[in-house]
């Protein structure tokens, strides 16, 4: 097992929402990967990016690790994880806004549906 996998991963996820976090007034909904279907990863009305990051909030009851990119939609921020479990929280303060299990966890070997990008459908909240 490696060690202080979770409290890396608490740490990088908390730096990511803060960011996001202080700029999701300033910018437009991100709900796939790279921002958009043709995956420019380009929002022209996002502010500057800043010289200096702080941590807002880590959320650590995630059921496991989170390979895939976060996505925004709104005032939420939804993850996949390798548990395939999908979570949605609150991007200002972390907490926990719904989750829900899409399958069975995958089995040692095979490549789990948490490792993919989850797609936030505005048409089927």
């Amino acid at each position: 097992m490696r060690p202080n996998v979770g409290a890396r991963f608490s740490l990088g996820l908390g730096i990511a929402i803060a960011i996001l976090a202080a700029q999701v007034p300033a910018f437009a909904d991100w709900p796939t990967s790279h921002k958009d279907a043709a995956r420019t990863g380009l929002d022209p009305a996002a502010p500057a990016l800043m010289n200096s990051v702080n941590q807002d909030w880590a959320h650590t009851g995630l059921d496991q690790d989170v390979y895939a990119e976060p996505l925004v939609y709104g005032t939420m921020l939804v993850v996949a994880t390798e548990g395939n479990t999908v979570y949605a929280l609150d991007a200002a303060t972390g907490n926990l806004l719904w989750s829900r299990t899409t399958a069975s966890p995958s089995q040692p070997g095979s490549s789990p549906a948490g490792t993919s990008t989850p797609l936030v459908s505005p048409e089927r909240r």
